[in-house]
């Protein structure tokens, strides 16, 4: 699964995760 991850330098992270942490990963990141 992929999570959009938006930085404050305006970059936006396509980053691949396991779905189980998708919401803990996407947090972090």
């Amino acid at each position: 699964m992929w999570c959009l991850v938006s930085q404050a330098n305006s970059v936006i992270l396509e980053v691949q995760v396991d779905p189980r942490a998708i919401g803990r990963e996407c947090l972090e990141k």
